[in-house]
Order: C-alpha cells, then structure tokens, then sequence
C-alpha cells in the first residue's frame, strides 16, 4: 500500500500529465512517510527518485535524489542550518534546469528539525528553521521537486508544514506482515550460504 501511494503522488504527475492537465490539477508539492525505523522509507524513495529519471530517459544521477538526515542540518552557528536547507531546494533547481526533471529532496528524521514550534523541546531553533523550510516550500516551483519528510513521529511535526500545498500526503510505512518478511528474507538471503538443517 505505501509503495502504490508512493507512485501515485510523485509518479502519476508524469506517466499521467495528460490527465493532470486536463482536469487543471497541480502535482503535489510533498509527501510524509511514517512509520518505525527500518521498514524502508529511504528505499521507497530512492525507486520513486530512479523511476522519475527512467520515465524522462536520463539516467539516474545523484543531482536528482538529495537526502539528508534532520540532524545533520542543525548547526550552533546562526543562519547556517536556515542557509543549508536553502541549498537543498537550489540544488532541486539546478537539476530541474539541467536535466528536465524534478528532484526528489529527501530529509530523513525530519522532526529534528521541524517540530511544533513553541513545543520547548529544541530549544528556540525551531522558530527561525521551520519558518525558513516554509518560505523554500511556498517559494519552490512546483516542476522543480517533490519534498519527502520521513519521520517516526509524524505527531510532533509543526502544523503549518504538514497542511494542504505543502505536504500534501501522507503515507503510513508499517512493519512488514508475515508474508512480506518471508519476500524480504528470500530477496536478502539470495547470496547467503545455509547450512542443511535437515534432520538426519
């Protein structure tokens, strides 16, 4: 289900532009995933990031996948973290321009970084980084990029960067079920020598 709601908010735009045409519809400028560490939100994205430049017939380059970590934005320093991620949407402008294409700007551990402001948890860094994100986002042409935030606590995510024009969907990345582990255990275990455990 994350995997199909994944490609219907950064894929559709593209194989279905007609469509979205047609009926004088925007793509989306963000997406939220959610959900416990390790259940593959960073692999989610990186396909979505591969299959945009397969369906625009580039090959897939780093300009177009820009990931970091939440925590690798703050910084002591005032104005640096603010000028970081002004960097990140400048790099998804740079790509837009050269190659054609969106960029997929991937910040992991989101809530790092854009907490509820007011909340006293991160000290008084969220009241310059979050209103910096929010004119970027205002201000990115939505043929520019696509934002993804990934988060385990989507619930402490300020509410001015999670409304409608900004992260316009959210997908819930769960825990695999019993039948999809056994897919992900064969998949990993292809190369992995077992020795036979066959009672004798």
């Amino acid at each position: 289900n994350a995997k199909q709601e994944l490609r219907e908010a950064i894929e559709y735009p593209h194989t279905h532009a007609e469509l979205f045409r047609r009926y004088n519809k925007d793509p989306i400028k963000g997406v939220l995933l959610y959900g416990p560490p390790g259940c593959g939100k960073t692999l989610l994205v990186k396909a979505g990031a591969h299959c945009i430049a397969d369906m625009h017939g580039k090959e897939s380059t780093a300009s177009g996948f820009i990931y970091v970590k939440g925590p690798e934005i703050l910084n002591r320093y005032v104005g640096v973290s603010e000028e970081i991620i002004r960097s990140l949407f400048l790099r998804a402008k740079k790509h837009r321009d050269k190659y054609g294409y969106p960029a997929l700007i991937f910040i992991d551990e989101a809530d790092a970084i854009l907490r509820k402001r007011g909340s006293g948890r991160s000290s008084d860094m969220e009241s310059t980084i979050v209103p910096a994100f929010l004119a970027e986002m205002d201000g990115m042409d939505m043929t520019h990029g696509v934002v993804v935030l990934a988060t385990n606590r989507p619930d402490t995510l300020d509410n001015a960067v999670t409304r409608d024009g900004r992260i316009d969907r959210t997908v819930e990345v769960p825990r695999p079920d019993p039948a999809a582990a056994k897919t992900i255990f064969k998949i990993h275990a292809k190369k992995i020598p077992f020795s036979d455990c066959t009672p004798h």
